[in-house]
């Protein structure tokens, strides 16, 4: 296991190396690899000309975050507009697909015992999370703590038999935005976490 480690560490350091080679003309130094492997994204043309890979995929990455957003924005909008959170809405929804569902399956199981009997605490719930993910990725502020709880609602609706073809590649994403400092690329996260170095919400 050691070995394997190590070799592991060889080939990062190798590859480390040789992205500098690429970059740097002359002798690298020890302190030419470690500046490059602690050096901080920034929206500088020398920063892209260094990294084009990696700035392109936090650029990407970034984009997506923005539309995975107003995705958010957009549903609040139609939930909120039609009074999810004030009538009896949900609730026809969720009676309507346990109906479509078999009855001993995990998703029929996950309506009749709690979709339905507590579809009005969930709506609340729902909605205004809706509204705080979209804000939060839009803004990028709290991204990763947001993104962990658009993870959370997104399984819900797995669980509650709501899957489609779009659901797999919106979770990958929330997985993703749960894990990536995205608000330290770009939104207030950036600013917020220098101001608040010791709160979590914002690394």
């Amino acid at each position: 296991m050691q070995t394997g480690a190590k070799v592991t560490s060889q080939q990062d350091e190798t590859m480390v190396k040789h992205e500098i080679e690429t970059n740097f003309e002359g002798n690298i130094t020890p302190e030419m690899v470690e500046d490059f492997q602690k050096e901080v994204f920034a929206w500088k043309k020398d920063y892209f000309k260094r990294h084009p890979i990696k700035g392109a995929l936090i650029v990407t990455f970034v984009t997506l975050r923005i539309f995975y957003g107003l995705f958010f924005l957009f549903a609040f909008n139609q939930k909120y507009s039609k009074r999810w959170m004030t009538t009896d809405i949900m609730q026809k929804h969720f009676r309507q697909r346990y109906q479509e569902l078999k009855p001993n399956s995990f998703s029929a199981r996950y309506l009749k015992f709690f979709g339905i009997p507590f579809y009005k605490p969930i709506a609340w719930v729902l909605v205004p999370s809706q509204l705080i993910i979209a804000l939060s990725m839009v803004s990028g502020t709290a991204t990763r703590k947001n993104g962990a709880l658009s993870l959370f609602i997104l399984l819900n609706i797995a669980a509650g038999g709501y899957g489609n073809p779009t659901l797999p590649p919106f979770i990958i994403n929330a997985i993703f935005l749960s894990v990536l400092p995205s608000g330290q690329w770009l939104g207030f996260d950036q600013i917020l976490c220098k101001r608040f170095p010791n709160n979590s919400l914002f690394v």
